[in-house]
């Protein structure tokens, strides 16, 4: 399998080791995929524009830390006049490698608008990640802490929501989102491995909560704004509706995005028999009671030893859905280069 970032797992993980054989292709899910986008040596194969895109800034974070390196630029977002750049290992004093999330606006020449801290502290021997994920929407900012205590010790994951005020960007968080669940698998649930928010709506994926006991599934959490008051647990819980068969687990809640009525959630390890492993994208509508409207899949064999990790990043805008696998196999067996699947709902 692809090297999993079990971020903060009480216990090993098992990354296997023996070598992924190729089957017969799974099917592709609705919508029909359009076009697959491969980087080679020569350049990029597809042109999207005929304009020039000119670096304009870099970003820095912190120029000290202790113990960890800080991370910063680990997780980055944008929308509007903002930018957000995470820095999950950044030292909150006295609290070393706590995380942080660093807020810069851009109308203003990219300075720093805010410093963005869980306002926490930690008991369990793992860092919380504050800013493993980052996610920004209007005056809505979600930033993911996985390894955040809710009770002591326990590691299950917090998300926080900075609601943006009359151009201030409060500093601490307006509200902590959790899953209002406990797990008794093997591994922490890592809720706020990553985030998303569109409108008024918000998930925060969790890809080692259970489902049933010990399964560690995962699950996704979508929460729903209400005349501007963020739920403080999860308005519903989306999964997979699938089990796995193989000797890894299926990461549902790995990657979350969300556009309009869709949102899309990746399980990057989920089985697509008779091909172990190669991982799915599942779509969900919410206007129809956030009912599962399409399983995706590459289409594809992989003669790697890693699996193609179908599933490890989504993204949704309007009608496209975009999913990354990559260790895909491209030009030749066993190159896991990588690919890119694009998906237009017609």
């Amino acid at each position: 399998m692809f090297t999993k970032r079990a971020f903060g797992a009480k216990r090993n993980v098992d990354n296997g080791g023996g070598v992924k054989k190729a089957g017969l292709p799974g099917s592709v899910g609705i919508p029909t995929m359009l076009k697959r986008f491969v980087s080679k040596r020569s350049g990029i194969l597809n042109t999207v524009s005929e304009k020039i895109w000119t670096l304009l800034r870099s970003l820095i974070g912190e120029t000290t830390n202790s113990g960890l390196t800080p991370g910063f630029g680990y997780s980055v977002a944008i929308n509007g006049d903002y930018i957000v750049v995470g820095a999950p290992f950044q030292d909150v004093p006295p609290n070393n490698d706590f995380g942080k999330a660093y807020v810069f606006k851009i109308s203003t020449g990219y300075t720093l608008a805010a410093t963005l801290t869980s306002g926490e502290t930690n008991d369990s021997g793992l860092t919380p990640g504050f800013g493993y994920s980052v996610a920004i929407n209007g005056d809505y900012i979600v930033v993911g802490a996985p390894n955040q205590d809710v009770s002591p010790d326990d590691d299950l994951g917090k998300a926080y929501v900075f609601k943006i005020s009359n151009g201030v960007v409060p500093t601490t968080p307006t509200t902590t989102l959790t899953s209002g669940e406990t797990t008794d698998g093997g591994y922490t649930p890592q809720f706020g491995y990553s985030v998303a928010i569109n409108g008024d709506y918000i998930v925060v994926g969790a890809p080692f909560q259970d489902v049933s006991p010990d399964d560690d599934l995962g699950k996704a959490y979508v929460f729903k704004i209400s005349n501007g008051v963020v739920p403080t647990t999860p308005t519903t819980t989306l999964t997979s509706g699938e089990t796995n068969d193989s000797d890894f687990y299926p990461h549902f809640g790995y990657s979350v995005a969300i556009n309009g009525d869709y949102i899309v959630v990746g399980a990057p390890n989920q089985d697509v028999p008779p091909n172990n492993d190669f991982g799915k994208a599942y779509v969900f509508k919410i206007s129809t009671g956030y009912t599962l409207a399409a399983t995706l899949t590459s289409g594809e064999t992989n003669d790697s030893r890693l699996t193609p990790g179908f599933g490890y990043s989504v993204a949704i805008n309007g009608d496209y859905i975009v999913v990354g696998a990559p260790f895909q196999d491209v030009v030749s067996p066993d190159d896991d280069l990588g690919k890119a699947y694009v998906f237009k709902n017609q």
